[in-house]
């Protein structure tokens, strides 16, 4: 009689212990997928911002290049009503000019076009980066660890 009672909650302590690891495994699984579902809206978040960004700087990138294009404009105007001037009010002209120019810096537009960054060199999605991750895994070939 005892040994049939201890049997019989072994057999019981049996059914809880695979029914707690299926509950145990249930909820790792929701959490792996809160977690997955989690990281695509962080995902999403991060490419949204990306691109505006990304638009925001290329405004700014545009409203420099307009600014940079009509100083030049300007100082080429100077430089055309310089050229009217007798001889020492034109070379008081340019000097002035040549002033003007190393205080304004650089008026290469492109300079301010080459600082602009696209969404994806801000940031690159997860599709893109497991696809990356996928082609680097399958270029290692068999019996090749990742690290």
């Amino acid at each position: 009689m005892i040994v049939r009672s201890i049997e019989n909650s072994t057999e019981q302590m049996r059914k809880e212990i695979v029914e707690a690891e299926q509950r145990a495994e249930a909820w790792r699984q929701e959490q792996k997928e809160l977690h997955a579902r989690w990281a695509r809206e962080e995902d999403q978040r991060q490419i949204a911002r990306s691109i505006k960004e990304s638009r925001e700087q290329l405004e700014q990138v545009i409203q420099s290049w307009a600014a940079i294009v009509n100083i030049k404009q300007f100082f080429i105007g100077v430089e055309e009503r310089a050229s009217i001037l007798s001889e020492a009010e034109r070379g008081q002209a340019l000097e002035r000019l040549q002033l003007a120019r190393e205080f304004i810096g650089t008026q290469d537009p492109l300079d301010c076009f080459r600082s602009w960054k696209s969404p994806s060199e801000r940031y690159k999605p997860m599709a893109e980066r497991n696809m990356q991750r996928n082609t680097v895994n399958s270029e290692d070939g068999p019996g090749q660890v990742n690290v």
